[in-house]
């Protein structure tokens, strides 16, 4: 499959299903850690290599260790090791202060560099929308300026019946001033293997019963937007391609961008995702290379906003049904 052969993401952001979602306000943009890269925020292997490199400042592990972690490709292993080791040694507030710094002082520093998040603000503040994260910032919540702003985490949070654009989800927890329950930061966020596999994994916890119902609630009802999601991370997009509740589900479309290095990896994605899915999944694009990754993405998400606030055109309703949702890759 070539970038000839996907249709544009623009196509989907004009089809009959989008237009009928927005009218609905049952559009929802899910944003993921390539999102958060636009506020100077690390990916998973920049936050293990940080957390790994203060454990080798404080001394809690020596060099030849962290050359061993370094050779892994698994940054939550990496995370996971590094956090025991701190946790072993008391040392709780090194872990917090590097969250902290990662997901609160440098966004907040960034925010005035790039529009998206100042997008998100806007489409939030619009009641249009329902915005979940798998971020740890509050980024939007601080921006947004809203006094009866309520966020939601999933896991951790009573269950919810239905949902409302009023929510601002934290999927994976969020970073707050003063940490949640008494507990470090650290402590109320999936952030290591076993956090993982208690909240996605491990049928006999009640977080992965929270969790599951709430990823089944927002796909059955919402024409889901994934922006910055790496489809590798597919504990969501699992319950898609294989989940024998698909039928009740939205269907869902991935963006991609076009770089001509990933076309053999959008060719199997794209068949991968049609085959198990039961036609859920299509794939889309979008152009990178006139201007790279960043700025189109910027343009990708100033033309969705323009989408979503400008007055939908009348469509056969019947199109919601089969609606369809995106996920930017």
């Amino acid at each position: 499959m070539t970038k000839a052969e996907l249709q544009e993401y623009k196509d989907l952001l004009s089809s009959n299903e989008f237009q009928d979602a927005i009218r609905r306000k049952r559009v929802c943009l899910f944003l993921g850690a390539g999102v958060a890269k636009n506020l100077g925020m690390p990916s998973w292997q920049e936050l293990a290599s940080k957390i790994a490199n203060c454990c080798l400042e404080k001394n809690i592990l020596k060099y030849s260790s962290i050359h061993i972690l370094n050779l892994l490709n698994d940054p939550l292993k990496i995370i996971s090791y590094c956090v025991s080791k701190i946790k072993e040694s008391k040392n709780d507030k090194y872990l917090d202060d590097i969250l902290k710094h990662n997901f609160s002082e440098i966004p907040e520093n960034n925010y005035e560099e790039t529009s998206i998040y100042k997008d998100f603000v806007e489409l939030y503040k619009s009641g249009k929308i329902l915005i979940v994260q798998t971020n740890y910032d509050n980024t939007i919540a601080h921006k947004c300026g809203i006094q009866t702003l309520q966020t939601y985490v999933p896991y951790l949070d009573e269950p919810k019946n239905g949902l409302d654009n009023s929510l601002l989800v934290y999927l994976h927890g969020k970073i707050d001033e003063a940490p949640l329950r008494g507990s470090t930061l650290s402590g109320d966020l999936i952030l290591t293997r076993s956090d993982y596999n208690n909240v996605y994994v491990n049928k006999n916890d009640s977080r992965y019963e929270k969790q599951q119902n709430f990823i089944k609630l927002l796909l059955s009802n919402y024409h889901v937007i994934f922006l910055g999601y790496s489809l590798q991370d597919n504990e969501i997009i699992q319950l898609i391609a294989n989940s024998g509740e698909v039928e009740g589900y939205l269907r869902t479309s991935v963006i991609v961008d076009s770089c001509g290095a990933k076309e053999i990896q959008n060719e199997i994605t794209a068949k991968y995702l049609s085959d198990f899915s039961n036609g859920k999944l299509e794939l889309y694009y979008y152009d990178t290379e006139e201007y790279g990754i960043e700025k189109n993405f910027e343009n990708v998400m100033k033309n969705l906003k323009e989408t979503i606030l400008s007055e939908p055109k009348l469509t056969n309703l019947q199109g919601f049904q089969d609606g369809k949702g995106v996920i930017f890759g």
